[in-house]
């Protein structure tokens, strides 16, 4: 297909860019900006490359029904693990509310007791206190 642009107007495109690249003061602005956009297509083509390598696998996993059912199988087995583990956390549960209940029941028990030897040592004293008056009586 021939070009609709002649000699004349190419070379007239040439001269207008020419001319704007001449009129940038800091030569550095040009260089920076090639640099920029050579970092941002490098970037642009890592992860480019990245998506693909990352396609190509899992479609090789997908693809291949072995796999799949490889990976099927270590999400049921780790569902059956996860349940397991909730069972074993949820009878440790029931066993722990039985001991903190029977921790109160024998801290009741032993206030009880305290109470009952406090009674008791109070009824010795009397009891003491009253054999000591009768022998003095008993004696006179």
């Amino acid at each position: 297909m021939p070009s609709s642009r002649g000699p004349a107007k190419k070379s007239n495109e040439n001269n207008k860019v020419k001319s704007q690249i001449y009129s940038v003061d800091d030569l550095d602005d040009i260089s920076w900006l090639s640099e920029v956009a050579s970092e941002d297509y490098d970037f642009l083509y890592s992860n480019y490359e990245a998506y693909m390598l990352l396609n190509k696998q899992l479609d090789m996993y997908f693809n291949d029904s072995a796999s799949l059912s490889k990976i099927q199988d270590a999400v049921l087995s780790d569902e059956y693990l996860l349940e397991l583990q909730n069972n074993h956390q949820e009878q440790l549960t029931v066993e722990i509310e039985q001991i903190e209940n029977m921790i109160h029941v024998l801290e009741k028990e032993l206030s009880e007791t305290k109470e009952t030897t406090l009674q008791l040592q109070h009824q010795k004293g009397e009891f003491e206190q009253e054999h000591s008056t009768l022998r003095s009586v008993c004696q006179a």
